[in-house]
C-alpha cells in the first residue's frame, strides 16, 4: 500500500496531520510533527474513541494481508483490468468487458433467425431476411420421389449451381450446413444427375436415403422447433464460456489444434468418396436428416473426427500434409505425454489426507489469517473464472456460504490450484432412487476383456467428455446455485453457474446426464458402448464395425443440446485391447 502513494512522496512530506484537528495542514518550518508520508510508511492503525476527549492510538505490524496492496491484487487486476499494465499507453482508460453468458443473458437469442429458420452462424441481410442460397438446402432431398410439385421447383437453374462444389473440387461446404444443396427432384433426372456427377461409391452412400422419409412433420411441432432453436443459441455462448475457463497450460492451444484437423478432415471427406458416408451413421441411429438443420453437419464433424484416428489418406493429402507430425495423431506418444490433468475426484471421494494443510493451519490460526502464497493462487484463477462468466457474486452472507477456498499442490510441479471444501454440506446430499451412479472401473474393464475374448479381432475406442479442470459443463438452476457458493480468502462470497467438480458427488452428476444422452440411442448402440461418468468405451468386433459405432458415440456425445464435446487429448481411438492395458498401466488415469 506505502507504494502506491510513491508518486506523491514529495508532497505529502509537506504535510502532517494536526494533533488537535486531526485536519491535514502544512508542516512548520522546523516543526517536529510526523508527516502524513511518514505515517503512510509506519503502517499505523489508528483506532479513535469517540467517547469524552480520550484518543487511542496503536501501533499494528501484524495487520490481516487484505489490508495491503500485494501480489495478489497485482495478479487479480492484470486478469480484471489488463488496459492498465498495457505498454502501448500509460493512459488506457477501463473500456470494460461482457462475458459470452453475461451477453447473452441481456440480450436473448436472436428471433429473426428462428422466424427465418437460420442457424447460429447465419448472417442476417441488411433488411433482416435471409436470402436463399443452393447450399443452405438439404440434400438429403435428393433421393424422394418426385411428382409434378417437385418438377416445377427443379426448373430453377440456380439450384444446378451446386454440383458445381463437386466438378470444380471446391468447398461445398463453405456457403451453408450441407454438402449440397440439392431440391426435388423427378426420379429419371435424378438418376441422370447422379450417375455424372457421384461416384459408384458416392451414389450407393446416398441410397440409404431412398424411402427414408420423416417419422414426422418435424416443423409441425412449433415449441419443440422453438427448444431446438434456443438450446442451439445457447450452446454458442456456454461453450464460449466453458473455454475461456479452461485454466489448464496449453489448453487452448490444443483445443484449437483439435478443432482445425476435425476441420481439415471434414475437407478431405467432402473431395473423396466419404462424401455421403455420414448419411449410414443417421440412418443407423435414425435421425432424420430433417429434424433440425444441424443434423448433417454434426453427423459430417462426428465422421471426421473419428476418420482421423482410422486408415486413410488424409495425412499425404494436401489437408492432412501440415499436421502429419502432430502428437494428437500419435497416439503411442500421447499416451506416455498427457496433458496436465488436475484429480477428477470430489470432496466427497478425496483422500483423508488431502484436507491436513488446510485443517492445520486453520486450528490455529483466525480465518483472515492465511499464508500470502494460498492468496496469491487462487485470487487469479478466481478472476479468470469469473471474466468467464462461470462465477458471480453471491448474495449470501459469509458465514452461510458452505465452500471455503484452497489452494492445494497439485501435479508433479506441486504448483497450487484452487479446490473448494465443500465438506460442510455432504451430509445434506441425497439422490433419488432414479439417479445412475457411475459404476466401478473394474465392471469397466472386465466387459473389455469379455467382449476381446468374443472377437480376437476386437478394436476399441475410449472417448472422454470434455471438461474444464474446476467444472463440468452442466448448468445449475438459479434457485440451487446458492448451494455452491464459496468464499475466498478475502471473505468475498462467490457462487458456480456449472457445477463444480469439488462439489461432493460430482461424479454422479455429469454421469447421470450423460447417461441420458447414452439412453436416446441405447437402442442403436446396445452393449457396444460403455459408460462410466465422463467416459464411453466404444466396442468394435474389427476395425470396419468400430469405425461405425465411434462414429455414432461421438454423433450421441456431441449433437443436440451442443453442451458436450469429445476431448480427444484424453481420447484414443482405433486401439486394440493390449494398447488399452498398457495405458492404463501408465498411471495417467486414461481409463480413471
Amino acid at each position: 500500500m506505502q507504494d502506491q502513494y510513491r508518486p506523491a512522496e514529495s508532497i505529502l512530506k509537506t504535510l502532517t496531520h494536526d494533533p488537535e484537528t486531526m485536519r491535514t495542514r502544512d508542516l512548520k518550518p522546523g516543526e517536529q510533527a510526523m508527516s502524513i508520508w511518514e505515517e503512510i510508511q509506519k503502517g499505523w492503525n489508528h483506532m479513535l474513541n469517540t467517547k469524552g476527549k480520550t484518543r487511542e492510538e496503536q501501533l499494528a505490524p501484524d495487520l490481516p494481508p487484505s489490508y495491503f496492496y500485494g501480489e495478489a491484487d497485482v495478479l487479480e487486476d492484470e486478469v480484471l483490468f489488463p488496459e492498465e499494465f498495457s505498454t502501448e499507453s500509460s493512459n488506457a482508460l477501463y473500456s470494460g468487458w461482457v462475458n459470452a453468458l453475461e451477453n447473452f443473458g441481456n440480450e436473448g437469442p436472436n428471433w429473426e433467425r428462428f422466424v427465418h429458420d437460420l442457424d447460429t452462424d447465419d448472417e442476417l441481410s441488411s433488411d433482416g431476411s435471409h436470402e436463399s442460397d443452393a447450399s443452405d438446402e438439404s440434400d438429403h432431398h435428393l433421393l424422394e420421389d418426385g411428382d409434378g410439385s417437385d418438377e416445377e421447383e427443379w426448373e430453377d437453374d440456380s439450384e444446378n449451381e451446386a454440383y458445381e462444389h463437386i466438378r470444380e473440387k471446391k468447398d461445398p461446404l463453405e456457403n451453408g450446413d450441407d454438402l449440397l444443396g440439392i431440391t426435388k427432384s423427378p426420379k429419371s433426372e435424378r438418376e441422370d444427375i447422379l450417375s455424372s456427377v457421384f461416384s459408384k461409391e458416392q451414389q450407393k452412400d446416398l441410397a440409404v436415403l431412398e424411402q427414408w422419409k420423416p417419422p414426422r412433420d418435424f416443423r409441425a411441432d412449433v415449441r419443440a422447433d422453438f427448444n431446438t432453436f434456443y438450446d442451439r443459441e445457447k450452446s454458442r455462448p456456454f461453450k464460449a464460456a466453458f473455454h475461456a475457463a479452461d485454466l489448464s497450460p496449453g489448453g487452448s492451444e490444443r483445443w484449437q489444434e483439435a478443432q482445425t484437423l476435425i476441420k481439415q478432415m471434414m475437407q478431405f471427406n467432402t473431395m473423396s468418396d466419404d462424401t455421403f458416408k455420414h448419411y449410414h451413421t443417421l440412418r443407423f441411429l435414425d435421425v432424420h436428416p430433417d429434424k433440425h438443420r444441424r443434423v448433417t453437419r454434426d453427423a459430417l464433424e462426428a465422421r471426421a473426427t473419428a476418420c482421423l484416428f482410422f486408415p486413410s489418406s488424409f495425412l499425404s493429402s494436401q489437408f492432412g500434409t501440415p499436421h502429419k507430425d502432430s502428437l494428437l495423431l500419435n497416439q503411442p506418444e500421447r499416451a506416455l505425454n498427457p496433458p496436465p490433468k488436475r484429480p477428477h475426484a470430489s470432496d466427497a471421494k478425496k483422500p483423508k489426507n488431502f484436507w491436513d494443510e488446510f485443517d492445520t493451519h486453520f486450528k490455529t490460526h483466525a480465518i483472515d489469517d492465511y499464508p500470502a502464497e494460498w492468496d496469491i493462487a487462487v485470487r487469479p484463477i478466481i478472476a479468470r473464472l469469473y471474466k468467464a462468466g462461470v462465477i458471480g457474486p453471491t448474495f449470501l452472507p459469509e458465514r452461510e456460504t458452505p465452500g471455503r477456498a484452497m489452494a492445494v499442490p497439485t501435479g508433479p510441479s506441486g504448483q497450487r490450484d484452487l479446490y473448494i471444501d465443500f465438506r460442510l454440506i455432504q451430509p445434506d446430499i441425497t439422490f433419488p432412487k432414479h439417479v445412475n451412479h457411475p459404476p466401478p472401473k473394474t465392471w469397466l474393464m472386465d466387459e473389455i476383456h469379455t467382449f476381446a475374448k468374443k472377437h480376437p479381432g476386437a478394436r476399441f475406442s475410449t472417448l472422454r467428455l470434455w471438461s474444464a479442470p474446476h467444472f463440468y459443463p452442466l448448468m445449475i438452476a438459479y434457485n440451487r446455485r446458492y448451494f455452491t457458493s464459496f468464499t475466498d480468502f478475502l471473505g468475498r462470497g462467490w457462487e458456480w453457474v456449472f457445477v463444480p467438480k469439488d462439489m461432493p458427488f460430482s461424479e454422479t452428476s455429469i454421469h447421470h446426464t450423460a447417461s441420458q444422452r447414452f439412453a436416446v440411442f441405447k437402442k442403436q448402440l446396445g452393449d457396444r458402448v460403455l459408460h462410466m461418468r465422463d467416459l464411453f468405451i466404444v466396442m468394435g468386433e474389427d476395425e470396419a464395425d468400430l469405425l461405425k459405432y465411434t462414429t455414432a458415440a461421438i454423433f450421441m456425445i456431441q449433437t443436440e443440446p451442443w453442451r458436450f464435446e469429445v476431448d480427444l487429448w484424453r481420447s484414443f481411438m482405433n486401439v486394440d485391447l493390449e494398447f488399452l492395458e498398457w495405458a492404463d498401466t501408465l498411471g495417467s488415469g486414461w481409463l480413471d
